[in-house]
């Protein structure tokens, strides 16, 4: 096998690797469950698969929306930064007031939710969960 046949695959492999971190980064991503405050719906261990596009396009780095087609809906399970600490944390979409979201966790005794940091900025969300297992 020569040198030439050896780095034929390269330049495929790296667009591939430029095409997952586009869509993980644009389309579509997956977060892993680590609290219960979204018990019994979601679980500690659950993988949830979220729509980064649902409410539009945002620009990655600096969380503003390009484009925005919808809101978040009350009941909407959705991923977003913690207002506090910019941590990811998944919450249910409780009402919208303008451009800020009242979330709270399903485990009401058990979630620090908008009841302790308050209403959070539409531009804090990361997407739509759409599935989970």
């Amino acid at each position: 096998m020569n040198k030439r046949e050896l780095l034929s695959p390269i330049p495929y492999i790296a667009l591939a690797g430029i095409l997952i971190i586009a869509l993980k980064y644009t389309i579509i991503d997956f977060s892993t469950i680590q609290g219960v405050s979204m018990e019994p719906t979601l679980k500690p261990g659950h993988i949830v698969v979220y729509s980064r596009i649902a409410y539009g396009v945002k620009i990655p780095i600096i969380h503003r929306y390009l484009v925005k087609w919808k809101m978040p809906e009350s009941g909407d399970i959705i991923v977003l930064k913690d207002p506090r600490n910019k941590l990811t944390i998944v919450k249910r979409c409780q009402k919208r007031v303008g451009e800020e979201l009242f979330v709270i966790g399903d485990n009401r005794s058990d979630s620090i939710d908008s009841r302790d940091f308050g209403l959070v900025p539409i531009n804090l969300v990361e997407g739509k969960v759409i599935f989970y297992k």
